[in-house]
């Protein structure tokens, strides 16, 4: 490629411009909002290291040409950059009533200092935990905690005058009105994996890290990966999700 030197080093520095930026920005709004661009641009920069492939002549789709997808298999180098993760879905184009869920990818959508959701373990009845994200999403297949997140975990607020058991609360947690969870501040850190991920979000800025209220938008795209996820479990080629690792003591 003619003047690839070049355009490297200009990609490389937008890059480390947004880069820049969102790390001066602590509400995290930004990087939730940049992380995208970032992301297609670092995946420009590991595809101009590679060969192209070569083209067959037929189309591996109906109508795009091969090359569309066939980039994807030089970015999983050392299992790393996974571009599957990274891609945005294709345009919806129908009505709004018709509209697909959004895809959740751990790789794009994960960062550090998020809420997250996750599916709870197989022996616990509790419908969902949450947690705080506490380190970068490791991303890798292989090596010391293969695609895991560590996290602080969240339970439910037992208000001075609420009666109700523990149990009883997490019940509740996709209807009650003004629902909290409140960090578990005695309870160590734990790693997750990625795959028991059913939702995340950024923490709004100025807003309590001790009495933290579920945007709605996220109970319910959690409710349908949970449920996505129940559905796969008994068909072939369904949506899987992993279950969370039981914590010790929790």
């Amino acid at each position: 490629m003619k003047d690839s030197v070049q355009i490297k080093l200009g990609l490389q520095g937008f890059i480390k411009y947004w880069k820049d930026t969102a790390d001066q920005d602590i509400s995290g709004q930004y990087m939730e909002s940049i992380a995208p661009t970032i992301l297609y641009w670092e995946n420009v920069l590991a595809a101009m290291d590679h060969p192209l492939p070569p083209a067959p002549t037929q189309l591996s789709e109906p109508f795009w040409p091969s090359s569309r997808f066939s980039i994807a298999a030089a970015l999983h180098e050392d299992n790393v950059h996974l571009f599957e993760e990274n891609i945005t879905d294709y345009a919806y184009v129908g009505p709004a009533s018709s509209r697909p869920a959004e895809t959740f990818r751990p790789g794009a959508h994960i960062r550090l200092g998020h809420y997250v959701l996750l599916r709870p373990s197989e022996d616990c009845t509790d419908p969902v935990w949450m947690g705080r994200v506490i380190s970068e999403p490791n991303l890798a297949h292989v090596g010391p905690h293969p695609r895991s997140i560590e996290i602080v975990y969240y339970v439910p607020v037992l208000g001075p005058r609420n009666k109700k058991t523990l149990d009883d609360r997490y019940k509740e947690w996709d209807t009650a009105k003004s629902f909290k969870w409140t960090r578990l501040k005695d309870y160590a850190p734990a790693r997750q994996s990625l795959d028991c991920v059913v939702a995340s979000w950024a923490r709004q800025k100025n807003a309590s890290d001790d009495n933290v209220v579920i945007p709605a938008r996220q109970i319910m795209f959690a409710k349908d990966n949970l449920d996505r996820c129940a559905r796969g479990e008994h068909m072939s080629g369904g949506d899987q999700f992993e279950d969370g690792a039981p914590p010790d003591g929790l």
